[in-house]
């Protein structure tokens, strides 16, 4: 069919045609699909937008704006064979050193942008437990297999199979093979940092951590409580403190986070999405075959594997070096920055802002108090002040005493009655825990 298109080198595409007597697949794009394809992804991004012109908030618009844009970029993805055999090579690559796990070979030069030409396999899926017995196999085993690959293709290659669904997973000779990658998910080597982090935070119900972790690869998208958002994230973990490690779904819990950080107006890369996808779809994969296998245990055995070799204690040690210094140049750098802190403040050059947080219902009840404290002291006043009154002759006089001198005398009873009946309507509420 002519040569593939793409960014793999020649060097890393298989430039042999199949055996004869090789069974092939052949994947064909049906015509006049990627026009279908462009003008549906038209029409559902203008629905998108009409929710703008709604009540909807802003967390739902957000939320339909990032599945949008990952179904376009999918969609894609799935179209364009050329990007799928390249996803062939590079994943059949990592596989090199992974005993019992496969992917079909791609034939490049029988490929193009819309044919695939790649080894058929034959076998059943991975769920197909009667099947898989009347081989000989135990469903349990390469259960416990299929989760160490995937936790092996998100923590040690970054690169994994993002729709790991039965039909995607078929077992061939006794060896899981995977197949259909024309969706996949990529994680920089930070991302998969962060990753171990978040399940590290979890391990030890630290929320802290785990917000620390989060931030470090979101995006902001408005307004950040971060007070809430430790709240938050702290009450997640003490929900997942009353289950057991092992039993702790990943792929729910990630659910659940991205719910949290949608409520701060942040958001996660498409990949962490994917990530969140495929693994509740492959622990989905692992509850009819393999229900004792925990993916977070092998999470956790991974991530402390990583941490032991010599590359990461190389990269420990440089960070430790890097910090060090970043910590002795803010030393020397502290002094003089102290001095010119001060200097400004005693020039009024620098303006402090606080915000107290101060509860409604005591702002209440501090208008409440002082405002009966002002009324008790004007009591006083116009008692004192008619008192001064009425040793005068000031005309005109009410039985020997002057007008108003009286009329400030009643108007202080009067003020003096009101603020004896609020202390006690306040004091009946403080009794009865009501607000003020």
């Amino acid at each position: 069919v002519g040569d593939a298109r793409g960014g793999a080198t020649a060097e890393a595409l298989p430039s042999t045609a199949p055996d004869a007597g090789t069974w092939v697949a052949v994947k064909v794009r049906r015509p006049n699909v990627v026009e279908q394809m462009t003008q549906d992804l038209a029409l559902i991004r203008q629905a998108v937008a009409l929710v703008g012109l709604t009540r909807a908030t802003d967390g739902i618009k957000l939320n339909l704006d990032d599945l949008v844009s990952e179904l376009e970029r999918t969609t894609h993805q799935e179209l364009d064979f050329c990007i799928e055999q390249e996803n062939l090579v590079r994943f059949r690559q990592f596989l090199s050193d992974q005993s019992g796990v496969e992917s079909p070979r791609p034939y490049p030069r029988m490929s193009s942008d819309d044919v695939l030409v790649m080894d058929f396999i034959a076998g059943p899926m991975i769920n197909d437990v009667p099947a898989l017995r009347a081989q000989g196999l135990d469903p349990a085993k390469l259960g416990q297999r299929l989760a160490e690959s995937y936790v092996t293709q998100i923590v040690d290659n970054g690169f994994f199979h993002a729709d790991p669904h039965p039909g995607n997973i078929l077992v061939h000779d006794g060896d899981i093979v995977w197949i259909d990658l024309g969706m996949v998910g990529e994680l920089s080597a930070l991302e998969r940092a962060l990753i171990g982090r978040m399940f590290r935070a979890v391990a030890e119900n630290d929320p802290y951590a785990l917000m620390e972790a989060l931030l470090g690869a979101a995006r902001v998208e408005g307004p950040v409580d971060h007070g809430r958002l430790l709240s938050q994230l702290g009450n997640l973990l003490v929900s997942y403190t009353t289950v057991n490690l092992a039993d702790i779904n990943v792929g729910s819990a990630l659910v659940d986070v991205f719910g949290v950080l949608r409520s701060q107006n942040l958001a996660l890369p498409s990949s962490f999405t994917l990530l969140a996808r495929g693994m509740v779809t492959i622990e989905g994969v692992l509850v009819d075959i393999a229900p004792n296998t925990s993916v977070i245990d092998i999470i956790s055995d991974h991530v402390k594997r990583r941490t032991r070799t010599w590359a990461a204690l190389e990269t420990k040690a440089r960070e430790f070096a890097s910090s060090a210094l970043t910590s002795a140049e803010s030393a020397v750098r502290l002094p003089t920055q102290a001095s010119h802190t001060l200097d400004m403040i005693d020039r009024g050059q620098i303006r402090v802002g606080a915000d107290l947080g101060i509860p409604t219902d005591a702002i209440a009840a501090l208008y409440s108090v002082s405002g009966t404290v002002a009324m008790a002291l004007i009591s006083a006043g116009l008692f004192v002040g008619s008192s001064l009154l009425a040793t005068t002759n000031m005309h005109p006089q009410f039985l020997g005493v002057p007008l108003l001198g009286v009329l400030g005398y009643l108007g202080a009873f009067a003020l003096g009655a009101y603020v004896v009946w609020r202390n006690i309507v306040i004091r009946h509420r403080q009794k009865n825990e009501e607000k003020l």
